[in-house]
């Protein structure tokens, strides 16, 4: 049994000063004009980041190289480094440089702009409409668990969710608190495993 959760966007970032790239649509174009010629760092084979990527890439109808890391910041570092020129990651992870001026993010997974980020356009508005990827959690139960204790607990988990002081820290790093139930999550789940599990074949992404 599940219970709703939350959403931390994926972004596409740059560093701030120093990056060729100043737009998505720089970055589609280097990508066309040299397949393969375009890095992007991940935290990982097979990590959401790199689902990310390779949403887009799919999308853009472009090649890039991927570039995995061993997850933590490694691909931050590198980025900011200079020796990879584009990253995804979340806004969550990439918050504190981003406030900082280190890194520059083109382009945002949501439906909307960030609050957080108001500056920083949408991947649809950047011209990727069907682009929306965010990490996500969500918190289960056990399967035989009583409907009233999963009931139980969900009430008091959106009742949190909704609490101003725990919506504001969240909106702090990024993460944007479900709204929906127990019942809207497990609507969510079967479309986000199909969605996910056809890109992963697709990109024919292999596990370490």
């Amino acid at each position: 049994r599940s219970l709703p959760g939350r959403r931390q966007p994926a972004i596409i970032a740059i560093t701030a000063n120093e990056s060729p790239f100043k737009s998505l649509k720089d970055v589609v174009d280097a990508a066309k004009k040299d397949p393969q010629g375009v890095m992007y760092g991940s935290s990982g084979n097979g990590s959401p980041l790199h689902l990310a990527g390779e949403l887009f890439v799919g999308q853009a109808k472009v090649e890039m190289t991927h570039v995995p890391y061993k997850g933590g910041n490694a691909h931050i570092m590198d980025l900011i480094g200079g020796r990879v020129p584009v990253i995804f990651d979340t806004a969550t992870n990439c918050m504190p440089l981003l406030r900082s001026g280190k890194v520059r993010a083109l382009a945002v997974g949501l439906p909307r702009r960030m609050a957080e980020l108001p500056n920083v356009p949408t991947f649809a508005e950047a011209g990727f409409p069907q682009f929306d990827f965010s990490a996500w959690y969500a918190v289960f139960a056990p399967a035989k668990t009583p409907k009233d204790v999963v009931a139980k607990l969900s009430g008091a988990l959106q009742v949190a969710l909704k609490n101003p002081d725990v919506v504001n820290k969240l909106a702090g790093v990024g993460v944007a608190p479900a709204t929906g139930d127990t019942a809207s999550l497990a609507r969510f789940l079967p479309g986000e495993y199909e969605r996910i599990g056809k890109l992963i074949r697709t990109a024919n992404i292999k596990p370490d």
